[in-house]
Formats: C-alpha cells, sequence, structure tokens
C-alpha cells in the first residue's frame, strides 16, 4: 500500500488521457439491474417484513394491495435511483474535464494508500498477557 500510495505521488498522468473500455446498451444495463435487484434477498426480505403491514383485510383482495404497494415502491425508487444515475453522470462528465479534481485526486488517492500501508505497517499483533 505504501508504495502504491508513493507511485500516486509521482507518477504524472496525462489528463488527456482517454480511458478505452466496452460499452453496453443502455436497455441491457437496465436489465442487468433489475436481474440484480431481483436476486438480492434484502429486497425479498423488505417486502415480507415492511409491506404486510400497511394491508388491510377488510379493504379488499390483498393480493391486488400488495401489488399496489410493490409497484408503488418500484415506481419511486425507480425515480430516486435514476435521479442519482443522472446527477453521478452529469457530475463525472464534469469532473474528468477539470485539471484541479484530478490533480486532487491523485493527492487524495495517494494519502489514502499511504495512510492504510502505514496503519498496517505499524499495528502488529498485541500479546496479552
Amino acid at each position: 500500500m505504501i508504495f502504491l500510495g508513493v507511485q500516486r505521488f509521482v507518477k504524472r498522468e496525462r489528463s488527456t488521457q482517454a480511458v478505452e473500455r466496452e460499452t453496453h446498451s443502455a436497455f441491457r444495463i437496465f436489465y442487468q439491474g433489475i436481474f440484480a435487484n431481483a436476486l438480492n434477498p434484502k429486497t425479498a426480505l423488505f417486502f415480507f417484513a415492511f409491506l404486510p403491514q400497511f394491508v388491510n383485510v377488510s379493504r379488499g383482495n390483498v393480493a391486488l394491495q400488495i401489488l399496489f404497494l410493490g409497484l408503488t415502491f418500484t415506481a419511486l425508487g425507480l425515480c430516486r435511483d435514476g435521479s442519482w444515475a443522472l446527477l453521478a453522470s452529469a457530475a463525472g462528465n464534469r469532473l474528468k474535464q477539470s485539471p484541479v479534481f484530478l490533480r486532487g485526486q491523485r493527492y487524495v488517492a495517494g494519502s489514502g494508500y499511504l495512510g492504510l500501508g502505514l496503519a498496517t505497517a505499524f499495528s502488529g499483533s498485541r500479546k496479552n498477557n
């Protein structure tokens, strides 16, 4: 970690370097997100533990009430997470073009690596007698 921290401080990177990465369609990314959320056990636990508290048996079909609450939760989550994604994308594009941010990022990352490396190096095992 110390080596990585020192390397981060010393190594000069050109800010104009383009990072090549594989791009996927928005459709594929969207369905990968849905697939990951559908397999998330925390999501199922939330729906089984939280939503039934808002179902009133005397008001009609329980399955329909659960469906409505689930769809409402999903729509609100889509709006919230979509807003964060758009905000993060816009901020990321701006920050990638800022030489001040890129320089600061180098120093923050280098300091983090150095700090973690030094903390690891000086935290030996303590024997309690």
